[in-house]
C-alpha cells in the first residue's frame, strides 16, 4: 500500500511539474509577444505615405522585439475620418494627419489656423509652430483626449490647383467647382479663393471631374499624379496656398500600454519617418509627379496673380479663427531659433 501511494505521489509531482513548465512557457510566450501597431495609409503602394510605412515596419524590427508595424495601404482600415476615430477610442493604429482633424477635438481653440490660407512663405518656416508654447499647450490637451502625438515633423507639402481651365487670379475661379477636404479650413479657403468649395473624398475625385460634377481639385503634386488628375485636368497653378504640416499620432491608452522600450523605439521611429517622409520621399514625388504633368502636356501655370490670392483669403483669418491668436503664433514663431 506504501509502494503504491509513493508512486501515486511521484506520478502526482511530475504531471504537477509538467502543467507548471507549461504555464511557465505559455507565460513566457505571451510575455515575448510583440505589441502591433497598424499604420493606415489611404493611398496605393507607391504613394509616400505608403513608402514611409515599409521604412518605419522595417526600422522598429532593427531597434526593438516588443513591438512591430503591419502596414494597410488603399483605405484597407477605412477612410482617414473613421481610421482617426477608431485611434482616438484606443485602436492600435497610427497615422498623420493635419491640425483640422485635431482641431475638431479642440473646439473654439483655432489649432487648425496653421493650415491658413498663406500662413507661412515656406515649408522650413512651418516647422518653427511646433516649438511654441501655444502649439505644445494644444498637444498636451489632445493626449488628455486619447490622442498622442509623437512627431511633428511630418511636412505633407505645399498645394495646388489643378483645374479644367486655367486659372491666374481669382476672378477665374468663378463659377468652378474645386474639391477640398472636409474641413473648415479648407473650404473657407477655396470660397475665398473665388471658387466653390466641394468636400468630397479623393476617391471620387476622378469620375466627378470626368463627369463635370466638379472642375478640379487641390493637393501636393504627389498626390494630384497618384490619383491620374491629370487625365481629366491639363492646367495646374502653383498657388502653394496651403502648407501642411502633419502630425503623427497614435491612441494615448494604447501608447501607454507599451513597455518604456518600445515607447523610446516608437517615438525615435515616428521622428526618423518624418524626415525620411518630408526630405526624400515627398520632393521626389513631387519632382517626379511635375516631370510627368509636364509629359502629359498638363500647362504649368507660375505666372499668376499670387498678391491677388492672398488679398482674397486674408479676411478668413478674422472670418474663421481669430487675429488675435494669430498674431500670438506668429509672434512665438518669430522668437523661435
Amino acid at each position: 500500500m506504501k509502494k503504491a501511494m509513493v508512486v501515486l505521489a511521484v506520478i502526482a509531482i511530475a504531471i504537477g511539474t509538467v502543467f507548471a513548465n507549461g504555464t511557465s512557457e505559455a507565460q513566457t510566450a505571451a510575455k515575448k509577444a510583440p505589441a502591433v501597431l497598424r499604420w493606415h495609409s489611404a493611398n496605393n503602394d507607391q504613394n509616400p505615405r505608403t513608402q514611409v510605412g515599409l521604412f518605419m515596419q522595417k526600422r522598429i524590427q532593427e531597434l526593438t522585439d516588443e513591438l512591430v508595424i503591419e502596414v494597410y495601404p488603399n483605405a484597407q482600415l477605412g477612410s482617414s475620418d473613421e481610421v482617426h476615430q477608431m485611434i482616438a477610442m484606443g485602436e492600435n493604429i497610427a497615422s498623420a494627419t493635419d491640425a483640422a482633424w485635431f482641431s475638431k477635438m479642440l473646439p473654439g481653440e483655432n489649432f487648425d489656423i496653421i493650415n491658413g490660407p498663406f500662413f507661412t512663405d515656406t515649408e522650413e518656416e512651418l516647422y518653427k509652430v511646433a516649438e511654441t508654447e501655444w502649439f505644445k499647450d494644444k498637444v498636451e490637451k489632445l493626449e488628455k483626449k486619447g490622442v498622442k502625438i509623437l512627431a511633428t515633423n511630418w511636412m505633407d507639402g505645399t498645394r495646388y490647383l489643378m483645374t479644367n481651365k486655367p486659372v491666374y487670379k481669382p476672378s477665374d475661379l468663378k463659377g468652378m467647382k474645386i474639391r477640398v477636404p472636409n474641413n473648415a479650413a479648407a473650404i473657407g479657403m477655396m470660397n475665398y479663393m473665388g471658387a466653390t468649395a466641394t468636400p468630397m473624398a479623393l476617391t471620387e475625385v476622378y469620375t466627378a471631374i470626368q463627369q463635370g460634377i466638379i472642375d478640379g481639385m487641390e493637393n501636393p503634386l504627389s498626390t494630384l499624379y497618384a490619383r491620374k488628375t491629370q487625365e481629366v485636368c491639363k492646367y495646374v497653378t502653383m498657388t502653394g496656398h496651403q502648407k501642411m504640416l502633419s502630425l503623427f499620432f497614435v491612441s494615448t491608452d494604447w501608447f501607454n500600454s507599451l513597455t518604456p522600450g518600445a515607447q523610446k523605439a516608437l517615438i525615435q521611429v515616428a521622428n526618423e519617418a518624418g524626415e525620411y517622409f518630408s526630405n526624400t520621399l515627398m520632393p521626389k514625388g513631387n519632382k517626379e509627379a511635375l516631370d510627368a504633368f509636364i509629359a502629359d502636356g498638363v500647362k504649368i501655370i507660375e505666372d499668376f496673380d499670387i498678391a491677388a490670392f492672398r488679398e482674397a483669403t486674408l479676411p478668413q483669418y478674422a472670418d474663421l479663427w481669430s487675429l488675435d491668436t494669430y498674431n500670438l503664433v506668429k509672434k512665438q514663431m518669430a522668437e523661435v531659433k
